[in-house]
């Protein structure tokens, strides 16, 4: 098979790196796809914030600075975050633009992966097949609309990463046609064949991703809790993680948990994954749908069972009963009644599953099917 010349498009929230803690599941996974596709024998490039570093992957520096980019308040329709963001959103992806066409000619497709209007905007009219992998939920109509509208390529180069997430997307008027799940390496990832009693929270503090509720189920269990991620929104931080959960940074695998929640802050994503190992349930309790949950399928592919709100993409990577327990949306006393049967789940088979059906390599093999058609269709 020919090598392709292939660009990925980053959210530019975050810098994309092979050891930092990253932001959240699209980061994490799209280090892992640049990787991948190097390793499959491809040229790629990924275009990035400021910091960015990935093993085999040409990562020029464009000059963006994350900071300004990020909207801490994702469940909102719109707020001053949003506002102040946007002219650096612009300014950020038309430097992507601006190096796209500087080598174009270097370049045989372009895989977008961010979800500001601005980068659909512009990748717009590129004299080469460019595809979005839609990372997030429709969670504000105007995202959604200028989506359809930028999309001036054919409408087959729009995926989602769950087929949840594609009923979303679609009931919101984007006729999204393929599904490629995101993969992980289950290989690299350590299993844990023995809980060491406590209940892990693996993800950003910020309201869609449920901490709160975490730190309510696991006080009702009377398993203490250890909560790892960043502090996105600080403003939620400070009112429903901090006066709950004691700030312990300096906190190592294997030392006393000495507090009913515990929040050791960012790690890299390696030590999380030895986290999960260790634990005797992840829990998942998305306030929004999730588009895929790429903590949980880390989580099963250690061995831990992960208990979750039965929403968007959960439904599709959790194997109810077997790998995990799906609950209810919000509802917080079932979701608490879960841990005891998460608990006694076969570890084993959390890892099979993932194994079977979320590998890395499978996911790297549906890309690059998916590119060669948009580079022959293009042709």
């Amino acid at each position: 098979m020919t090598t392709l010349g292939i660009v990925l498009v980053a959210p530019m929230i975050a810098p994309i790196t092979d050891t930092d803690a990253p932001l959240g599941g699209a980061q994490a996974f799209l280090a892992d796809l640049a990787r991948g596709l190097v390793a499959a024998g491809h040229q790629v490039t990924l275009l990035a914030a400021r910091g960015s570093s990935v093993t085999g992957v040409c990562c020029p520096d464009l000059g963006i600075d994350a900071a300004p980019l990020r909207d801490e308040r994702l469940l909102t329709s719109a707020s001053a975050t949003t506002q102040r963001a946007t002219l650096a959103q612009h300014d950020a992806f038309h430097a992507a633009r601006g190096w796209l066409e500087q080598h174009c000619a270097e370049v045989d497709v372009v895989h977008a992966h961010a979800f500001d209007a601005p980068a659909f905007d512009s990748l717009a009219d590129i004299p080469r097949p460019v595809l979005h992998t839609l990372h997030l939920p429709p969670l504000r109509a105007d995202v959604v609309h200028a989506a359809v509208r930028a999309m001036r390529q054919p409408r087959a180069f729009l995926i989602a990463v769950s087929e949840s997430s594609r009923r979303a997307w679609r009931a919101h008027g984007v006729d999204v046609m393929h599904v490629i799940p995101n993969g992980v390496d289950v290989a690299g990832i350590p299993f844990g064949a023995t809980a060491h009693g406590y209940l892990l929270f693996a993800g950003r503090l910020a309201p869609e991703k449920g901490a709160a509720v975490a730190i309510g189920a696991a006080r009702r269990s009377g398993y203490p809790l250890l909560l790892v991620g960043a502090a996105y929104d600080a403003a939620y931080t400070d009112e429903q993680v901090l006066p709950f959960a004691r700030c312990k940074p300096e906190w190592r695998l294997n030392e006393p948990l000495d507090a009913p929640a515990t929040w050791i802050g960012a790690r890299p994503r390696h030590v999380v994954h030895q986290l999960m190992a260790a634990a005797t349930a992840t829990l998942v309790p998305s306030l929004w749908e999730e588009p895929f949950g790429l903590a949980a399928v880390e989580a099963q592919a250690a061995g831990c069972p992960v208990i979750a709100f039965d929403r968007g993409g959960l439904h599709d990577v959790v194997a109810n009963g077997r790998t995990g327990v799906l609950v209810a949306a919000n509802d917080e006393i079932a979701f608490a009644q879960a841990i005891p049967v998460a608990a006694g789940l076969d570890r084993a088979a959390c890892r099979a599953w993932i194994a079977d059906r979320f590998s890395i390599a499978t996911t790297i093999v549906a890309h690059e099917a998916l590119y060669r058609r948009a580079v022959a269709e293009s042709a």
